[in-house]
């Protein structure tokens, strides 16, 4: 028989007073920190990544001729030259599955659906009630080693995980770690990485696995973002406008605000980015056009609406 604890009355008061908070009150939260007192590592962080993301959001909006004269070094094209699925196993990227990835990734792709539950972007487009989950999960890694002796030491693995849902739409970055930053975090400093390095063209080519010709690329969701940049701004963010990182619907930025280009010039947002710079004839002309930073739990999220251009 269940105890009734003398605190459950305190507690339902508790939850009563929170039900009729007004939904506006309590946004703007008492800081320890004056917004004005920023150090001057957190606005040239600020002030770098706008100057990025003003500079992609050009390059989204140009057409490919345009935006390839406005890179550092000026080229013909602004195309990527990684278009073929072929390119993946070319470059030594390798699917990674086995029974037991299968069972992690079953775990990882249910969390994943309740996410786009919780934002109404879920699609019942695969019958996900019968242990489908992971066949939306499309995964390569690449390994950083050497040979010695005629013989191939692996150091340390890269791994480019997405959730990819092409009936709806959706990309979901869920495991991201390019072979660069691998090497660094390994302390494997002057291993070289293969041309095809990057997110944005393993994320397409990886889009391209499961998408058909009718397929529309509508969103993809930084999920639980963990970049110490990306974090970076994000607390600049919110200390700027004295907020808090609320639950979804969280908050949206337009991509034009000071806020959404900042975001756009971050790690996470800059991938997003060239995603849709460089493959304009195969996605179709796109770019983000908002950006929603929300949180699930204790983990960040990061969702960019994409739009086409007209």
């Amino acid at each position: 028989m269940a105890v009734k604890s003398d605190l459950q009355p305190l507690y339902q008061d508790f939850q009563d007073a929170l039900a009729s908070k007004p939904q506006d009150e309590g946004k703007k939260v008492a800081w320890l920190r004056d917004p004005m007192s920023l150090t001057s590592k957190e606005r040239a962080s600020f002030e770098r990544a706008f100057a990025k993301g003003s500079w992609l959001l050009q390059l989204m909006l140009s057409n490919d001729h345009q935006a390839g004269l406005m890179f550092k070094t000026p080229q013909a094209s602004d195309e990527s030259a990684f278009l073929s699925s072929s390119d993946l196993d070319k470059w030594g990227w390798r699917g990674a599955r086995n029974t037991a990835f299968t069972e992690n990734w079953k775990l990882i792709s249910r969390s994943v659906c309740h996410v786009l539950r919780v934002t109404g972007l879920y699609s019942t487009s695969v019958d996900r009630d019968n242990d489908d989950h992971e066949k939306s999960v499309v995964d390569h890694h690449y390994e950083i080693g050497q040979s010695i002796e005629d013989t191939w030491y692996s150091w340390a693995r890269a791994l480019f995980v997405q959730y990819i849902d092409a009936d709806a739409g959706i990309i979901v970055a869920l495991n991201n770690e390019s072979p660069s930053e691998t090497a660094h975090h390994c302390g494997l400093q002057g291993v070289p990485s293969p041309d095809l390095r990057f997110w944005s063209d393993v994320a397409y080519l990886q889009w391209s696995l499961r998408a058909s010709d009718t397929s529309d690329l509508k969103y993809v969701l930084r999920h639980n973002v963990v970049n110490e940049f990306t974090r970076s701004i994000l607390n600049i963010i919110t200390l700027k406008n004295q907020i808090l990182i609320e639950e979804w619907p969280g908050r949206t930025y337009d991509v034009t605000s000071e806020e959404g280009q900042t975001l756009l010039g971050t790690p996470n947002g800059s991938g997003v980015a060239f995603l849709l710079i460089q493959h304009k004839k195969q996605l179709g002309h796109k770019a983000v056009g908002k950006i929603t930073v929300f949180r699930v739990g204790w983990e960040n999220m990061l969702l960019f609406h994409i739009k086409n251009v007209e």
